[in-house]
């Protein structure tokens, strides 16, 4: 997953994302 700060903020609005 990119780490651009958008990109960044649509990961963090997804809970279930593997990121999270």
């Amino acid at each position: 997953m990119p780490d651009d700060p958008e990109v960044r903020e649509l990961i963090a609005k997804h809970p279930d994302s593997p990121e999270n």
